[in-house]
């Protein structure tokens, strides 16, 4: 145990800054707008029409282009310049962070705990998604980390009838991390 709260203390220190900043000090009110922040206030945490916003959020926003800025009468270029691809605010989706998980659609629903955990996660993604915020400074949702460890062992049902994990698998594994350390040192301040 010690070793594992080491481990997040530095986790923390790299990521925030600070030895003791889980990333909650950082978290909503200083990322958001004045209108945002008036939202929030007045109309609650929690609404339906948010659901839209996140869903796009969530499960659609891609990465965003590095464009040369050139000065001249046209402002926007699409002459991309290293790094060539950043995370923008507020983060990309949850599949292009962890494209892995696209494998739970092949998982084995015929299982009945299968079902209830993905009951267990729907309600949770629900909850999720009228939120009024899907979370920043993070690369992907930084949300979806309540549904990844039951959504983890849902996945590995996909895979139930094999002793290894299959080679594209580990690939993509290898390659979304690899991917995300890299879009680490791309995100905007």
């Amino acid at each position: 145990m010690i070793v594992a709260g080491v481990l997040n203390l530095l986790y923390n220190y790299f990521r925030f800054g600070d030895l003791f900043d889980n990333g909650y000090k950082s978290s909503n009110a200083f990322w958001m707008t004045d209108a945002e922040r008036f939202e929030q206030i007045n109309y609650g945490l929690f609404q339906l029409r948010n659901i839209p916003t996140n869903i796009y959020y969530y499960f659609l926003k891609g990465l965003d282009p590095v464009v040369l800025n050139f000065r001249s009468y046209k402002e926007n270029t699409y002459v991309l310049r290293p790094p060539y691809i950043k995370v923008g605010y507020p983060g990309v989706s949850f599949f292009v962070s962890s494209p892995m998980f696209l494998y739970i659609f092949r998982s084995d629903f015929s299982l009945k705990w299968v079902r209830h955990a993905l009951l267990v996660i729907l309600l949770t993604l629900f909850a999720l998604l009228t939120y009024y915020w899907p979370g920043w400074p993070q690369i992907g949702p930084r949300y979806m980390l309540d549904l990844l460890p039951l959504s983890l062992v849902v996945l590995f049902t996909a895979f139930k009838d094999k002793e290894t994990l299959p080679t594209l698998f580990k690939a993509i594994i290898f390659g979304s991390a690899t991917l995300n350390i890299f879009l680490l040192f791309t995100m905007e301040p």
